[in-house]
């Protein structure tokens, strides 16, 4: 079987999750060759099995206007297609698509998709993009991170037996960089202190401001000893209290540090915004392999982890209710752990793909 691995968007944040599922799906016995889209060595073909054929895409359009990004990705979508008319390949794997392009190319394809689902679920939300999705929903493949978001599509309309659930992959071992001058201070000055870090990249302003805040007039984690650093699109550096640290989205973190971030910190916040849905988090899954207690706003995703792991995650409420579980001491359970790890290892993830692209 020749599968053919299509991306839109090459998203930075999705490299690594993305050359780990290659690294999975080539270990498949029936999959006999992936061919992947390359953009502007988006892919290092030193780095891939011997089953993997690069096809180089020559030009795709990517800008930051929003309205323009609508008629770039149609036209992106459209030179892809064109691209796989010279392709021979026997099923087709989307690692990202644009809901509302694939919605106008998606007639063109004869042979089975399946689509990766990252934040094109939260979407849905949209009216005009829910229509658009439903055009082609039931005509797809869906491959979701977790049952939350299976059943958040069943309910709009996508057949239960198009959806499925893969779990996400763990981290995979990346080549350390120099960590930006800003980061390194962060890195030392944690060392001695109790740290939480809140280092998502959809984090929700309004909330940190409020923590923020509640730290100035109550001073609750200085007296604890209790250090946050936390990501902001905002500069908050010139009010912030000195127990939270604020790590703009300019100071580069190499995955290298930012595990060993992990390493020290003892637990790690989710402080994303309620609209934060029916997506997973990635921010959430690395505490988890680095065995952080997790504690969270009441949002789906950590509903979902809490019900699961009820000892190492935990909903706070507020502010209040987030600083009084702050300031709780916890350990991470080792049995949530083992069960966590035994579900994402790549032999459970290779199963399910392999049970999903062999199925009729």
């Amino acid at each position: 079987m020749k599968v053919l691995i299509v991306d839109t968007q090459f998203p930075k944040g999705h490299k690594n999750l993305n050359v780990h599922l290659i690294c999975i799906l080539s270990d498949i016995r029936e999959v006999s060759e992936l061919k992947i889209f390359n953009y502007e060595e988006y892919y290092n073909k030193n780095d891939m099995p011997e089953k993997v054929c690069f096809i180089e895409l020559r030009k795709l359009f990517f800008g930051r206007n929003v309205y323009v990004q609508y008629l770039q990705s149609f036209v992106n979508a459209v030179l892809i297609r064109l691209r796989m008319l010279c392709v021979k390949y026997d099923k087709a794997v989307f690692f990202t698509f644009d809901t509302i392009s694939f919605s106008l190319i998606r007639i063109f394809f004869k042979k089975p998709i399946y689509l990766f689902h990252h934040n094109n679920t939260d979407h849905l939300k949209n009216r005009m993009k829910l229509f658009l999705f439903k055009l082609y929903a039931n005509n797809t493949h869906h491959i979701v991170f977790a049952d939350f978001i299976k059943d958040y599509l069943v309910s709009v309309g996508v057949r239960s037996e198009l959806v499925h659930v893969v779990p996400h992959p763990l981290p995979l071992e990346v080549e350390n960089v120099k960590m930006t001058e800003p980061c390194l201070s962060i890195y030392k000055n944690a060392l001695n202190e109790r740290l939480f870090l809140a280092l998502g990249h959809a984090n929700d302003e309004k909330l940190i401001s409020a923590i923020i805040e509640y730290e100035r007039e109550n001073h609750l984690l200085e007296m604890n000893g209790i250090k946050l650093i936390i990501r902001s699109r905002i500069d908050f550096r010139k009010k912030f209290d000195k127990s939270i640290q604020i790590l703009s989205w300019n100071d580069f973190m190499s995955r290298d540090q930012y595990e060993s971030l992990y390493n020290v910190a003892e637990g790690v916040l989710i402080l994303y915004p309620e609209s934060f849905a029916y997506r997973y988090s990635g921010a959430l899954q690395d505490a988890f392999n680095s065995r952080k207690i997790v504690i969270g706003r009441n949002i789906p995703i950590v509903r979902w982890f809490a019900e699961k792991y009820p000892h190492s995650c935990f909903v706070f409420a507020d502010i209040k209710d987030l600083m009084a579980q702050l300031c709780k001491a916890r350990i991470f359970d080792e049995q949530d752990y083992r069960q966590f790890i035994s579900i994402h290892s790549d032999y459970h993830i290779q199963k399910r793909l392999h049970d999903l692209l062999l199925s009729k």
